[in-house]
């Protein structure tokens, strides 16, 4: 009976650090997700930062041009 009893414990051990080892790679996936996400948004709003600075000295050489 003992040995049945350690055979079970050991058993729900494993199934727990499966569970657990599972879980640790869905956090995983999404932390590098949301990583992810994020270098997109800062990339996104340099690129945007930085088009509206062009668009902005366009519109100044125009102005200048024009004088």
């Amino acid at each position: 009976m003992n040995k049945f009893e350690s055979m079970n414990e050991r058993d729900q051990t494993s199934v727990t650090k499966a569970l657990q080892m599972d879980q640790l790679d869905v956090i995983e996936d999404s932390i590098i997700g949301a990583i992810t996400n994020i270098h997109s948004i800062t990339d996104g709003f340099f690129t945007m930062n930085k088009l509206k600075e062009l668009i902005k000295e366009a519109i100044t050489d125009q102005v200048e041009s024009s004088v």
